[in-house]
C-alpha cells in the first residue's frame, strides 16, 4: 500500500472521476457540439519567478501581457452557454493557472467573483507570492505551487527568496472560512510540488511543511517539458530517491492530511506514455490566454501542454467568434492532425483513454451498471 499513488481512491487527483463526463464526451463530433465540463483561465503570462522546469517560459518571453477585466468578464459570462447542446451547453468549472501567475492580474478578483455569481466552479493555481492581497473564499480549491521544503531549495530553484513569505500567506489562507476551506477532499489548499532532479530530495520535507502549516494535502507530480524547451531525463537513482521520499511522506498522513504522488500518467521512469491514437483531449477542454494585441480580447489555446504553439492558438479572439468555431469542421479537423507520438508527457493521457477505450472502441460496456 505504501507505495501507492494514494491510500483512499476516492480523492480529487484520482483519474477515474473523468468517467463522470462519459456521457458528454459520447457528443462529441456531433452538432450541435457539447460545451467542455471545464476550461483553464490564463490571465497572466507574467510571474515573478523563474521556475527551472517552467513549462509556459516561451509564452512569457513572447508574449508578457495580461487579459483585462472587461474581456475576463466575458469569458465568465460566455461560459454559461458556450454551445447550443440541449444538455451540455454549459462550462461547469474554471481552472485559473498560467502561463505567468494568475494573482499579477488584479482583474482574476473580478473573475473569481462573476464565475462564482453565474454557478461556475473555480479553483487557482499560484506562485503564492500575492495570496494576501485576493480574496479566494469561493474557489473550490486553491494549489500552491511551492515545489521546496526548504528556503534553500526555494531560492535555488525559482530564483527568488519567498519561501517564508509563500508559507505564511498559506497559514492565513487555510485559516479562512468559505467554500474553499469546506471539510471535503475536494476543497481545501493543496502543497504542489513540481518533481525535479533537484528537488527530489525535498518531498518528505515539503509534506512535513505542508502538513503543520494546514494544507489539505500535497501534491507531487513530475514536471512537464516545456514547448521549445528542453530539461533532463530522470535517472534510475531520481526514481529510486523519489520512491523513497514518498514513502516517507506517506508516512505522514491520517485523516486530515493526504500525500498524491502522481505517476498514472507516464511509465515507469516518467517519461512519456502517450498510449492512445488520437487526441480527442482538445474536444473536451479549452484553455484562455492573453491577446497577441494590445486592443484587448484573448487568445485561446486547445492544450494547456502546449503553450505558444501557433498550430493550437487561436489569436485575439471575442466568446462569440469563439463559440461559432467550437465543434465546427476546423475544430475537430485539428484532431486528426495531432500525432500523439510526436507530444511529450500528455497531462490528458486519461481523457484520450477514456474516450477511445469507453467511447470509441466501445470495450467496457459502460451502460451496464
Amino acid at each position: 500500500m505504501i507505495n501507492k499513488q494514494w491510500t483512499d481512491d476516492f480523492n480529487p487527483f484520482n483519474w477515474t472521476k473523468y468517467f463522470a463526463q462519459l456521457y458528454r464526451w459520447r457528443d462529441i463530433g456531433k452538432n450541435p457540439a457539447p460545451a467542455p465540463a471545464s476550461v483553464s483561465l490564463d490571465p497572466s503570462n507574467i510571474c515573478q519567478l523563474d521556475c527551472k522546469w517552467c513549462n509556459s517560459v516561451y509564452i512569457r518571453k513572447e508574449n508578457p501581457k495580461m487579459i483585462n477585466k472587461e474581456s475576463l468578464l466575458e469569458i465568465a459570462d460566455g461560459l454559461i452557454n458556450f454551445t447550443n447542446h440541449p444538455t451540455w451547453h454549459s462550462v461547469e468549472a474554471v481552472c485559473i493557472g498560467g502561463g505567468g501567475d494568475p494573482l499579477t492580474n488584479p482583474a482574476t478578483q473580478d473573475f473569481i467573483y462573476r464565475a462564482s455569481e453565474l454557478g461556475i466552479k473555480t479553483s487557482l493555481v499560484t506562485n503564492g507570492i500575492a495570496l494576501d492581497k485576493f480574496d479566494l473564499t469561493d474557489c473550490e480549491w486553491v494549489g500552491i505551487s511551492v515545489d521546496a521544503g526548504t528556503r534553500a531549495t526555494y531560492r535555488e530553484l525559482k530564483g527568488k527568496d519567498c519561501f517564508n513569505k509563500v508559507i505564511n500567506n498559506i497559514s492565513n489562507l487555510v485559516n479562512l472560512a468559505g467554500t474553499v476551506n469546506n471539510p471535503h477532499k475536494g476543497h481545501g489548499i493543496s502543497y504542489k510540488f513540481v518533481m525535479h532532479p533537484d528537488n527530489i530530495d525535498d518531498i518528505y520535507e515539503s509534506a512535513k511543511v505542508a502538513k503543520e502549516v494546514g494544507c489539505r494535502n500535497i501534491h507531487i507530480r513530475p514536471y512537464m517539458i516545456p514547448y521549445k524547451g528542453d530539461l533532463p531525463a530522470f535517472t534510475e537513482d531520481d526514481i529510486y530517491r523519489f520512491r523513497h521520499q514518498l514513502k516517507l511522506a506517506r508516512e505522514l498522513e491520517d485523516t486530515n492530511f493526504a500525500v498524491y504522488g502522481i505517476t498514472h500518467k507516464f511509465d515507469g521512469m516518467f517519461r512519456s506514455c502517450n498510449d492512445f491514437r488520437k487526441c480527442h483531449a482538445i474536444c473536451m477542454t479549452s484553455t484562455f490566454q492573453p491577446p497577441t494585441s494590445k486592443d484587448g480580447g484573448f487568445n485561446t489555446l486547445l492544450c494547456c501542454d502546449r503553450r505558444g504553439d501557433p498550430r493550437l492558438t487561436h489569436e485575439n479572439m471575442t466568446m462569440e467568434r469563439y463559440k461559432k468555431w467550437w465543434g465546427s469542421a476546423e475544430h475537430l479537423s485539428i484532431v486528426d492532425k495531432i500525432d500523439p507520438k510526436n507530444c511529450e508527457r500528455c497531462i490528458r493521457t486519461p481523457h484520450n483513454k477514456i474516450y477511445e477505450k469507453a467511447i470509441l472502441y466501445n470495450n467496457m460496456s459502460y451502460e451496464f451498471a
